[in-house]
């Protein structure tokens, strides 16, 4: 890692319950292996103040990494939480996210809400320590946390990267690259 300016943890299969406490589901498509190397690769960056972008299964990760726990099933977990199933329904719902106000995301986004999808079946519960919820759906689901104490450490539990057509969603992505340049601030 001595040579890395970043990280950006993708999206992916749903973390292990193995990680917080549950059971896994028979048949079910986890990766524990990349669970445990993601995990690693967390704490070592927090260690190094390396700037994190964390996207949907990374924020979940990110948490966890911080002892937070994440809720299984969102649709179980959160009342008006039934997101599409269908993948092209994925790809086209939109829902709001309200930003807190003072954050980095607030920043980014300069705005009070942001429109973001939903392709996650499992999202943030306890959150974990140095993390600040930064962005919350009106039904209580997480979306954004960040750790204030970090040049630049953020979990998104949405996809910028397939929002790109969207100016505020490249705003984004370019933040998290320019605090990975030498020097880089956000």
């Amino acid at each position: 890692m001595d040579d890395l300016d970043g990280v950006l943890f993708p999206g992916g299969a749903d973390v292990s319950p193995v990680h917080f406490g549950g059971v896994e589901k028979r048949f079910h498509p986890y990766d524990r292996r990349r669970d445990i190397l993601e995990l690693r690769l967390l704490r070592e960056a927090r260690t190094r103040g390396l700037p994190v972008l964390a996207i949907c299964r990374g924020a979940q990760l990110l948490n966890l990494s911080r002892g937070g726990t994440v809720h299984r099933e969102v649709h179980k977990s959160y009342r008006d939480a039934r997101y599409p199933r269908h993948p092209l329904a994925y790809m086209l719902f939109r829902k709001p996210v309200r930003i807190m106000p003072g954050t980095q995301i607030s920043r980014i986004v300069a705005d009070e809400t942001l429109l973001v999808n939903s392709l996650h079946r499992q999202s943030i519960h306890r959150v974990g320590s140095e993390l600040v919820v930064s962005g919350m759906e009106d039904n209580g689901v997480i979306q954004v946390v960040e750790d204030p104490t970090q040049r630049f450490c953020m979990g998104v539990q949405f996809h910028p990267e397939l929002l790109i057509h969207r100016a505020v969603h490249r705003r984004l992505l370019r933040t998290f690259v320019n605090a990975c340049r030498p020097g880089g601030g956000s």
